[in-house]
Order: C-alpha cells, then structure tokens, then sequence
C-alpha cells in the first residue's frame, strides 16, 4: 500500500477511536471501538508492522470490544414468547404496565419464577412461603397484625403478600413481615405462584430493580385503596368488580350470564394498547432491521457527549441505577406459621367457607406442586 492510503485509513482509525468516546451509550462505545481496532490492523499490515506484540494486542482489542458489540446486537432481537397458553405474555404485560420492563429482562429474570397454577373453589394457600398475582379468579387474605384481623378480596390484578418484597422495603417498613396471614380462595382460580426464594432473588437483582420496585408500589397502592378508602357495603354491591358480581349470583342468574375470558381478567393483562407498545427507536423495543436503524440514529442523536464548552455535562451519569439493593440476610426464605382462632380463623369458620383440616390451630399447608395450569 501507498503511504497516502496508510494516512488515510491511520485517520479513519483515529476517528472511530475519537467517536468511541463521544457518545454516552454502551453499543455505540463497543462497536465504533470495533471498527477502530479493525483500522488500526489494516494499517499495521499497511505499514508492515514488523512488532509482533502490536498484532497481539490490536487482535485482543478487537475480540474483546468486537464480542461485546455482537451481545448487545443480539439483545435487540424481539423476544418472542414460547409458551402456548400466552401466561408469560400475559404476565409481562403486567409487569409492563407498572415498571416497563423490557421483554428481553423479563424472560431472562422473572418469567421464568413465576408459574401459572389453577386452583378450586376453597383451596387453601400458602402466602407465607409464596407470593400470588391472581389472572383470573377471587382469594380472601385474612391479614392479622397488632392484635387486629384485616380482610381483602384479591381479584384479578392483585398480587400478595407484601412481605415477599421485603428488599424493596427501607427499615420502617420491615414491621411488614411480622403479619399473620390466612388465604383460600373464594371460587376456581388462576394464580402467578413464586416462591418466597425466588421472590428474594427477583428482588434482589439489580437488572430488574425498577420492576420489584414498581410490582411494590402496586401492591401497596391495592392495600391503600383497599384499607384506607373502603367503600361502603351499600356501595360495594354496586360496585362489585365482574368476578365477585358472578359469584354472588344465584346458579339461574350464572347460567344465564356466561362473562367470556377477557371480561375476567385485569386489563392489566390484556393486549397493549397503541399508545402503550414500546417505542421501536428505544432500546428493547425494536422489531425489525428498519426499527433497529432507526434506533441506531436515535441513539445516536440523544446520547451524544461533547466536552465543554461545546455541551453541558449531564451530572451523575455513571450513578443512575448504582445504587445498592439493601440485603435481608436473616430472611431465610420462608417459614411456616401456626394460627389460632383468636387470630383470625374464626374468621375463616365464621365466613361459611369449609376448609379441610381447619383446627383451633391449624397450620396453613404448601400449594401442591400437583396444581396444574
């Protein structure tokens, strides 16, 4: 090669390295470092490098950031869902909803935790190994706590208990898992069941942090409007949410309404709406090579970093998302409990609801792994 085409590329090379610190996103750090390395081999071979350890080290470089380029490629793909009965679709739209968890994250970190489970009417669970997110169906949670019995009906779009965030939790919430807790369900349910473990892991990763926390601000904006803001029991008939207005219905008055599927279930699990899909120029969101080219330019048009006096720095950019998870280490997962009737399963007699093996001290059993879908 002639020195003029050596110069030329040496300054391709530079340029890339420049850019590849010119810009705040992560793709475009590794691929426009792979590109540079690329220049820089080029135009060792252009001039016939003769240094041995120069080739080592280009070829090095060009692995590392070349590999890291070709991740974060792939992780654009569209995640599509494997299972037929749509349950992980179902549940990200939840998750959606109230964090906008990315489907790639969710598949990788959550999905895979939660399990779709039907139960029958009057099937006791286990709230104080388990944590429910109720897709279709009713549940009575009886919560005992300072002396005083609280009692919900957790319908589609409610999830329980609270306790099981614990590590979204900061100390004056910690009083939380000192509750006392009986739960059976009121008609045939399907139940998003996770273990009380998995629900430690879940919580405790910091990937998905902004979804355990928005899943607890969901949770504890249902037991406000709940606890705080009880409508009254005039009221209530009339506003019953579809699945309790079912079950008190007479059998006639059942057969005559047959509510389909949808009408069941939370819109919090129903299909997105156009304004709610992601955003094809985001990260996560794109769906073809147009949306990804797209997102190429956006990227690079919003997250582009030059140095004073040319841009005003943005503050803290290496702080977002670093802060810690605080740690429960003497939460061991789960443990068992013994309830007395003066503690709330007089409650559950007194309801008209019969439960197999209800004594005066009962303890509440695990959910069966024989629960299918």
């Amino acid at each position: 090669m002639t020195n003029t085409t050596a110069r030329i590329i040496n300054i391709f090379g530079g340029l890339f390295f420049m850019a590849g610190g010119a810009f705040a996103d992560l793709l475009l750090i590794r691929l426009f470092l792979t590109i540079a390395y690329l220049f820089l081999i080029v135009f060792q071979f252009a001039i016939d490098q003769q240094d041995v350890e120069q080739y080592v080290i280009a070829f090095l470089s060009l692995y590392l950031h070349g590999s890291s380029a070709v991740r974060l490629i792939l992780d654009e793909r569209p995640v599509t869902f494997d299972d037929k009965d749509e349950s992980e679709l179902l549940l990200w739209r939840y998750f959606y909803r109230h964090s906008g968890v990315t489907k790639l994250l969710f598949h990788k970190h959550i999905g895979h935790r939660f399990t779709l489970r039907s139960f029958q009417a009057n099937e006791r669970l286990d709230p104080e190994n388990y944590f429910y997110i109720t897709l279709e169906g009713a549940v009575r949670l009886i919560v005992e706590m300072n002396g005083m019995d609280n009692e919900f009906d957790m319908v589609s779009g409610y999830a329980f208990p609270a306790k099981h965030l614990h590590s979204c939790m900061t100390s004056p919430m910690l009083s939380i898992q000192g509750q006392k807790l009986v739960a059976w369900t009121v008609s045939e349910c399907r139940l998003y069941v996770c273990s009380a473990r998995d629900m430690k892991e879940f919580t405790h990763c910091p990937w998905v942090k902004d979804a355990s926390q928005g899943l607890l601000t969901a949770v504890l904006s249902d037991i406000s409007v709940n606890h705080f803001f009880r409508i009254r029991q005039q009221q209530q008939q009339q506003q019953l949410p579809p699945q309790l207005h079912r079950m008190s219905m007479t059998a006639t008055e059942k057969e005559d309404e047959q509510p389909t599927l949808s009408s069941r279930i939370s819109p919090l699990f129903q299909p997105l709406q156009d304004h709610e899909i992601p955003k094809s120029y985001l990260a996560g969101g794109s769906q073809s090579v147009k949306d990804s080219v797209h997102q190429f330019l956006y990227v690079i048009k919003k997250t582009l970093l030059l140095p004073w006096p040319l841009n005003e720095w943005v503050p803290g950019l290496r702080q977002v998302g670093s802060l810690p998870i605080p740690m429960c280490e003497e939460f061991d997962g789960g443990s068992s409990f013994s309830v007395t009737k003066k503690e709330g399963v007089d409650k559950v007699l007194s309801s008209g609801v019969e439960l197999t093996d209800v004594t005066e001290t009962s303890k509440i059993s695990h959910v069966t792994r024989e629960s299918s879908c």
